[in-house]
């Protein structure tokens, strides 16, 4: 843990407003273990050296500054580097063994490129090895059989620190896991049986400031094998072109910030080791290592120890990815069923609202609330609803799509009075510009947070010699703090599933907006097709009733049967458009397995006579049919249409009332020249059915009417022209009666064509009756 650095034996000067920035990977020091050079890769020469390079290799620093490293390593061991330098393998060749001329001893070496593109080279000696090589390949694989059995993120971080302990001997072990706001909690410990315990205790976020936790992305492993140690200087301290110091972010050897050394001073810790557990690119926690006398790791040692926290880091990530996705296939079930109830509803408000139960089921919230402008629906255990319209105008002024947090009374005071039923709240907002909500609550969770020390006490400035100095905080007995207004957490998955449903929910908007377009354009198209037919039909009728109204004009004076005709036609007229307007279609959508994809009010109305049962969008409708002869047949025809033949058909359906007839059409749905489904239209012609017969009884009669009558009227015209035909015209002298005669002959010949005539046309109107009901009948609705 290595929060800032004040001064003593590192010349930095922090206070209380800079520590959080303090350049901590630029120290200008390093810890005397081990000696540093920085080399310049274009011309090879050592630019920076540490003070203490008269300890290992008997030459001063100042003797080798400026020096190509030609003439300080041996020829193979720069070529070595050369080669790694080359082909971007450093990172393979560490730890290698290096051989310095000034000295016939090999050192322990670690090569890296620092950000000012410099090549660090840093050694220890060799003797500082204390793992037995035997043990150092089997260990990665040990640690893996110990591990993968865990069920839980606290049984593997357990394992883990027992086993580290038992590797590296370390007095304590533990596993330190930081919390959205950087506090941290030991999770696990394994300890030397006279140490007290800091298990379950939490640290402030101050103890490990943002700087140090930065570098631990980079740098995963820390090492301190005495905290008590004299720095050793860098010369010189900053480049002497650029002015700026040395970044040593990824060095090992790192001098220690002073006020970190006085920090484990307090804790009585001599040596440390500490290892970044870092996970999707966020440090997760820190395995941190103590010990209460002088202890080092050698570099070989240590690469493992860094292999042995990602394979622990990969290993969490691999158990909480596995606990989200149990989460997430039980969340996706909960949100099929509701898109099903969306589907079955005229809207998405009303689907949501038969599925509160669901809702609720989500995640781990007690209570659930949907906000739609000013319709608020709950279930479960919610604030009353002054508060709800608050928290709707808090979160409307926010502009936040998602929301969560685990203290509702931060941003909302006034909700400290129902922290007992919402004080943590996680929101999703449907609508950019639209007052449309979903909110989750949970209640408090009243719970004793225990701290290693005061977490108020903090960094503070001490009188010393020169002055005043930065010194970190002394006490690390328990503290508790009793925590309230504030709920559990919500979990990482639980906001990404909320996060989802959004999507999903907004999908689905989208989808529904765009099927009802295509639909109304299907529509459209088949509601064209039959105005089209019926204009054209209308202007037959018109034709045809102006034909008759001359003709009516014609014999108004001698019959009022002609007129009654036009009467007839003129209220059929009237009723076609009637039947136009009041004409119900059943319409389902299939796609190319015959899966119901639309259906509308009239299908499901008529689905118990149709298909025994109501139907279900994503159905196949071969399970509604009740035989394997019915299935058959309908495979049959769905194959010819989806090859582009449409397919209709007049059938009957049966049911305990009585019977029905229906016009059934299959006709294949279009886009861009593919055949992407069926729709399947049923009309009703049962009445259309019953009529026809009714007119096929009428015409009969009409015609046995007409043929009587007829005769009726014949007959005495045909008295009258056999009685004209016993007179001889020609025996009459007065040419006036014999004109007379010969008009009445005429007169009486043209009452018969008359007679004739009105046979004629009474058949015609009756003929032109049933045609003009059959066309009504194939009207549908707009």
């Amino acid at each position: 843990m290595e929060p800032t650095q004040s001064s003593s034996k590192y010349e930095v000067v922090v206070d209380l407003s800079n520590c959080e920035q303090e350049p901590i990977h630029t120290p200008g020091k390093i810890q005397p273990f081990g000696f540093l050079l920085a080399v310049e890769l274009s011309n090879w020469r050592v630019l920076h050296c540490s003070d203490n390079t008269n300890e290992f290799l008997g030459v001063n620093a100042n003797q080798l500054l400026h020096q190509p490293l030609s003439k300080i390593l041996t020829e193979h061991s720069l070529a070595q580097i050369k080669h790694a330098v080359a082909n971007e393998k450093l990172s393979v060749i560490n730890p290698i063994e290096l051989e310095f001329i000034a000295r016939a001893q090999s050192f322990q070496g670690i090569l890296h490129i620092n950000s000012s593109g410099l090549l660090i080279i840093e050694c220890e000696a060799l003797h500082l090895a204390y793992f037995p090589s035997s043990d150092f390949y089997s260990t990665p694989s040990r640690l893996m059989r110990t591990l993968k059995d865990c069920q839980t993120v606290h049984e593997l971080c357990d394992k883990t620190v027992k086993f580290i302990r038992h590797t590296t001997s370390y007095d304590r072990v533990m596993i330190y896991r930081f919390d959205p706001d950087w506090n941290g909690q030991v999770i696990a410990e394994s300890r030397r049986s006279d140490l007290r315990s800091f298990f379950g205790h939490h640290f402030p976020a101050s103890d490990i400031p943002t700087p140090s936790r930065q570098l631990y992305l980079t740098n995963r492993l820390r090492i301190i094998p005495d905290i008590n140690h004299t720095p050793v200087s860098i010369i010189p301290t900053s480049d002497p072109i650029t002015g700026q110091p040395l970044d040593l972010s990824n060095a090992f050897l790192r001098g220690v910030s002073p006020i970190h050394i006085e920090y484990m001073q307090n804790m009585g810790v001599v040596a440390t080791l500490v290892i970044g557990i870092v996970i999707e690119g966020n440090l997760w926690g820190l395995i941190a290592c103590h010990h209460y006398s002088i202890k080092h790791i050698d570099a070989r040692m240590r690469l493992l120890l860094e292999h042995l926290g990602e394979l622990v880091a990969y290993q969490i990530q691999t158990l909480e990815n596995l606990n989200a996705q149990r989460y997430y296939l039980q969340v996706k079930t909960y949100e099929n069923e509701i898109l099903k109830n969306i589907a079955q509803k005229e809207n998405l408000l009303e689907g949501l609202h038969a599925s509160l139960d669901l809702l609720l089921k989500m995640n781990s919230s007690s209570g659930v609330t949907i906000c739609w402008d000013e319709n608020i629906t709950s279930s479960g255990e919610v604030p009353p609803q002054e508060l709800i319209k608050k928290i709707v105008h808090f979160l409307d002024s926010t502009g936040e799509l998602l929301f969560h947090t685990d203290s509702l009374k931060t941003f909302l005071p006034e909700a400290s009075k129902f922290a007992n039923i919402a004080s943590g709240m996680l929101a999703v907002r449907l609508s950019k510009t639209d007052k449309k909500f979903i909110l989750w609550f949970k209640p408090e969770t009243v719970r004793t947070i225990v701290w290693g020390g005061n977490p108020a006490e903090k960094a503070i400035l001490v009188p010393d010699k020169e002055g005043v100095r930065l010194s970190p905080r002394k006490s690390f007995e328990k503290w508790e703090e009793i925590m309230r207004h504030r709920a559990v957490r919500w979990e990482k998955f639980e906001i990404n599933a909320a996060y989802h449903f959004r999507l999903l929910l907004l999908e689905q908007i989208a989808i529904q907006h765009r099927l009802l377009i295509e639909r109304n354009q299907k529509l459209q198209q088949l509601l064209d097709t039959h105005v089209a037919e019926i204009k054209k039909s209308y202007h037959e009728i018109q034709l045809l009733n102006e034909e008759l109204v001359q003709k009516n004009e014609e014999l108004i004076t001698q019959s009022e049967e002609i007129g009654r005709i036009a009467k007839i036609l003129r209220q059929k007229e009237d009723q076609l458009r009637a039947i136009f307007d009041h004409t119900k279609q059943v319409i389902l959508f299939l796609d190319k397995q015959g899966n119901i994809l639309f259906f509308n009010k009239q299908a499901q109305c008529n689905a118990p006579l149709l298909y025994q049962r109501q139907l279900r969008l994503g159905e196949n409708l071969k399970t509604y049919l009740s035989s394997p002869e019915e299935v058959t047949s309908f495979e049959e025809i769905f194959n010819q249409v989806l090859k582009g033949n449409p397919f209709i058909a007049e059938q009957q359906y049966f049911s305990e009332s009585g019977s029905r007839w229906f016009r059934v059409e299959y006709n294949p749905v279009f886009e861009e020249n593919n055949i992407i489904g069926v729709a399947l239209l049923l009309i009703d012609i049962t009445h259309l059915k019953k009529y026809i017969s009714f007119i096929e009884r009428q015409n009969d009669v009409l015609k046995e009417i007409a043929y009587v009558q007829a005769h009726e009227v014949r007959r005495p015209v045909a008295n009258i022209l056999g009685l004209l035909n016993i007179f001889n015209y020609n025996n009459f002298a007065d040419p006036f009666n014999k004109e007379v005669l010969e008009k009445m002959q005429a007169s009486a010949t043209e009452l018969d064509v008359i007679i004739r005539k009105i046979i004629y046309k009474t058949y015609l109107a009756e003929t032109f009756e049933s045609l003009s009901d059959e066309s009504s009948s194939t009207l549908s609705p707009t």
